[in-house]
């Protein structure tokens, strides 16, 4: 048997003003895509590959392995370029009997919209009606009726923060090649639930996520179901088909439906009851410096501040300055600020060099939202080129994610990571690697809305800021154009019929 694998992989932001472009994207080609596996175990691919290559008579064609950021959404020629990447493979290939995929789906391109529905739909024009095409998705898909149409089966992740996506590659390849082996077909129900909820809201490990997800293990136990997945959807992406969905693949419609069905209904029941996560305080910026002061003076630290309205793991630019002008401003003198995306006030930094002083314009030039620029007198501590630094991701750390630089605010001990782009805040690895140790710091100004376990353990008080930007938590405020109405919650005193 011969199995097409690749990665297209992006999440879109419609309220960020930035595009992807092809300077965002990581790709690998061919046999190339095989190597990287040895740098992260974590992948999609991964589980792909170490199901497939169990058996002798598979023969594995890889085709394109692109991933970028969560950014805005994908300029319409970087799109149709990788997806001739991935034709050229097929064209090039005698046949191939199944494709094995790894997509987000919450990829808007330019002038398109729906990414994953316009590849799904050239793939299955190539393929054919009868080759399996099985893709795996994250947790925040927005899944389309056209993306369901062109595909055989969809497999979603069940872990936020994300964690799985090992285990979903196995259970994707398990799934194509039992599809494969019994010559059968299959059939994939998929319900749209009139709903948008924030993913910081949707943790596996928090109610409801963790009651829906043992659901899901239950409503597998049918025989005739041969995979059930629940997706929160991208709540910043406006589009007509923006939502919660449910998909299920049975042996028979009637599973499959059924199963789609039942769980579309426990989480439309449950709609109420989605909210941040426990070990959060969740406050408004004026609070957050209060309680940030009041566990200083206590001698609890490090207090982490997450700004979660200028998160680019969920596509906005990263150069807000809003947080960081109030806490300037309240006098906090040990915050280490991770990060400002800022290629110009970069770029006077290393002209200077380390250890001399300058005047900065910080931030806030790509989106407004979240203020003007800001002034600030520092001196430069640190140059990091692109190889030099970690930022907790093997892949995008081997692509050109740009140079680094730490600055030291004048007369204080507040340190600010600036970057030359967009890069993941996640993980403590990337200011260690910059000498930076977070556990000695006072304040930790992070923008992201959730970070790993290992932040989580070190902080001692955890403040979820409700800040403006692209990804802001009050969705009620965000300017939805195109998104269908009515629509939980936005529409709370008209619910729609279910």
């Amino acid at each position: 048997m011969r199995i097409m694998i690749g990665r297209f992989s992006e999440e879109s932001n419609s309220f960020a003003p930035q595009q992807a472009g092809d300077e965002d994207f990581w790709i690998s080609v061919g046999d190339r895509i095989l190597k990287n596996q040895g740098f992260s175990r974590n992948t999609e691919i991964a589980g792909f590959l170490d199901v497939l290559m169990r058996r002798r008579s598979i023969q594995v064609i890889p085709a394109v392995d692109a991933r970028a950021l969560p950014n805005g959404c994908v300029r319409r020629e970087t799109y149709e370029r990788i997806k001739e990447l991935f034709l050229r493979t097929l064209t090039q290939s005698d046949r191939v009997d199944g494709v094995l995929l790894a997509l987000h789906g919450a990829m808007q391109v330019e002038e398109l919209g729906d990414g994953e529905g316009d590849f799904l739909e050239t793939l299955r024009d190539y393929c054919g009606p009868d080759v399996p095409i099985v893709a795996t998705l994250d947790l925040h898909a927005v899944v389309t009726q056209k993306m369901v149409k062109n595909a055989t089966a969809f497999v979603g992740y069940r872990t936020a923060p994300h964690t799985d996506m090992y285990a979903v590659g196995s259970r994707a390849a398990n799934l194509l090649l039992q599809l494969l082996d019994t010559k059968a077909s299959c059939s994939m129900a998929f319900r749209k639930i009139p709903m948008i909820v924030p993913g910081e809201k949707a943790e596996s490990a928090e109610e409801p996520m963790r009651s829906l997800l043992r659901r899901i293990d239950e409503l597998e136990q049918n025989s005739d179901v041969l995979s059930v997945s629940l997706f929160i959807g991208n709540a910043w992406i406006d589009d007509e088909e923006s939502g919660v969905s449910t998909i299920a693949v049975g042996k028979t419609p009637t599973a499959a439906e059924s199963a789609a069905q039942m769980l579309a209904n426990e989480v439309w029941a449950k709609r109420f009851e989605f909210s941040y996560p426990s070990y959060a305080k969740v406050v408004d910026p004026d609070s957050a410096i209060e309680a940030a002061w009041n566990a200083l003076r206590s001698g609890r630290s490090p207090v982490i501040m997450v700004d979660s309205g200028d998160n680019p793991t969920a596509g906005a630019p990263g150069d807000s300055t809003f947080l960081l002008r109030k806490v300037l401003n309240a006098g906090i003198p040990d915050a280490t600020v991770i990060s400002i995306v800022d290629p110009e006030a970069l770029a006077a930094c290393v002209e200077a060099g380390i250890g001399k002083k300058l005047i900065l314009t910080l931030g806030g030039k790509i989106d407004r939202t979240g203020g003007p620029p800001i002034n600030i007198q520092c001196v430069v501590e640190k140059v990091a080129d692109a190889n030099s630094y970690f930022t907790g991701d093997p892949t995008y750390d081997q692509s050109a994610k740009g140079r680094a630089v730490v600055v030291k605010v004048q007369d204080t001990r507040t340190e600010i990571i600036i970057t030359e782009k967009r890069v993941n805040n996640t993980d403590p690895k990337f200011p260690r690697s910059l000498g930076i140790e977070p556990t000695q710091r006072s304040l930790l100004l992070i923008k992201d809305s959730y970070c790993t376990d290992e932040y989580r353990r070190m902080a001692q008080e955890w403040l979820l800021v409700l800040t403006p930007g692209a990804t802001q938590q009050m969705l009620e405020t965000l300017n939805y154009r195109r998104i269908r109405r009515p629509i939980f919650p936005l529409d709370k005193g008209i619910l729609p019929k279910w």
